[in-house]
């Protein structure tokens, strides 16, 4: 039997996972950009959320790639694993409703609310939260419980930052996927793919550290064009007090390390202070030699 808590402590409940929510999402962003691999990226989401959140239930559907007016979900926990697979028509049930207005949603007791598309035993209350990408929902990850009325709106919140975590993520395992897939050797190419990330990324030369590609997310998150900071030294975005780290990973990656991730304060152009989440993955060239690093950085 299920203990149902009042809603004091619910209420109270909500303030300690606010609290807790910066310390939350500094692992998570480290441990999300660092799984390349989409399907392992997923079922790591989902096992994180249900774990260290304390979810009953959890479910990620991202667009279906052969249907873009269609949502499938892709990875479940709890409950919702016999849901894996399980194609939600455009415009149908709540998660319709996340993509349709791109707004996170709280539903206290999904056998009163008419939108649900498939009502599930065992599941009374859920929480959901779009993934976008560029302004374009691309995804929905829910949280479910047992219990009607379980969820607080700091639990909404939370989940709603993770999304945008996850979104990130997922897409710049999509870019490593179409990375390997297209052998990208054209250097206009690679400029185009890196600019449609919306994620902020840099690919360095691992000899020297230079900045030899820069995209427009990474201008957005340091205030640097990419004419002032390609040929430029890494270095030029580490705060004094943390310089060095970014040599480190670099030397990591020289060391034949598959990716290395840091949490550190970076500088922009501006003098501004801004907190990341960077994660360095190695490049090789043609004849299957690492040469560069491509850097993911994720601010918060």
């Amino acid at each position: 039997m299920k203990l149902v808590l009042p809603s004091r402590q619910r209420r109270n409940r909500g303030r300690r996972d606010s609290a807790g929510a910066l310390a939350f999402l500094s692992h998570l962003a480290g441990e999300f950009s660092i799984v390349l691999n989409l399907q392992d990226l997923l079922a790591h989401v989902i096992r994180t959320c249900r774990v260290e959140l304390g979810f009953d239930s959890c479910s990620l559907a991202l667009v279906d790639e052969d249907d873009q007016d269609a949502l499938r979900i892709q990875a479940a926990s709890g409950l919702r694993t016999t849901y894996i697979d399980l194609k939600i028509p455009a415009g149908r049930g709540l998660h319709g409703e996340v993509v349709r207005t791109g707004q996170p949603l709280l539903v206290p007791d999904m056998a009163a609310d008419s939108r649900v598309f498939q009502l599930q035993p065992g599941i009374r209350s859920g929480i959901y939260a779009p993934l976008i990408v560029r302004n374009r929902v691309v995804g929905v990850l829910s949280a479910l419980r047992s219990a009607k009325d379980a969820f607080t709106h700091a639990e909404l919140d939370l989940l709603t930052v993770v999304a945008g975590y996850v979104a990130g993520a997922v897409e710049v395992a999509r870019l490593h996927e179409r990375l390997k897939e297209q052998a990208l050797n054209s250097s206009y190419q690679l400029a185009e793919a890196l600019d449609l990330a919306s994620v902020a990324m840099i690919i360095a030369s691992l000899e020297d550290g230079a900045i030899l590609r820069w995209n427009r997310a990474a201008a957005d998150v340091y205030g640097y064009t990419q004419e002032e900071a390609v040929g430029r030294p890494l270095a030029l975005l580490e705060s004094l007090d943390q310089r060095g780290a970014l040599d480190e990973v670099l030397a990591a990656l020289r060391r034949g390390e598959s990716a290395r991730s840091i949490d550190v304060v970076h500088i922009g152009k501006e003098g501004q202070r801004r907190r990341v989440a960077l994660t360095a993955h190695p490049m090789r060239n043609a004849a299957g030699k690492v040469r560069w690093a491509l850097l993911d950085v994720m601010a918060y």
